[in-house]
């Protein structure tokens, strides 16, 4: 899909971190039908993403209200284009509740 496209440079400059960000999602995916381009975000954060990143985006998200457009500024260009791409394919921005639930699925399925 597109939304994995722009996702690819945050899951890593490697063709084999893009082709998992694309496995893992195929199978993630039903366990978070509701929050997809959340949990596509979360997966390539997960794979590609750097210590700093995935920190920043845990600190924001135990800060955040659960009904408001999740933002880490602080997590860097390449975590607020990652976001910026999930509510555009979305049509609305991604919610912190809907980021936590993608987190905690992705954390399931990535090691």
């Amino acid at each position: 899909t597109k939304l994995l496209a722009a996702l690819a440079r945050l899951a890593g400059p490697s063709p084999r971190g893009v082709n998992r960000l694309v496995n893992l999602y195929r199978i993630a995916r039903h366990d978070a039908p509701d929050d997809l381009a959340a949990l596509a975000c979360a997966l390539a954060l997960r794979i590609g993403g750097t210590g700093q990143e995935r920190d920043a985006v845990a600190r924001a998200l135990n800060s955040a209200d659960p009904t408001a457009p999740f933002a880490a500024p602080e997590a860097g260009p390449r975590v607020a284009a990652g976001l910026a791409a999930a509510a555009a394919a979305q049509g609305g921005p991604v919610t912190a509740a809907s980021t936590r639930r993608a987190e905690a699925v992705a954390r399931m399925w990535t090691l």
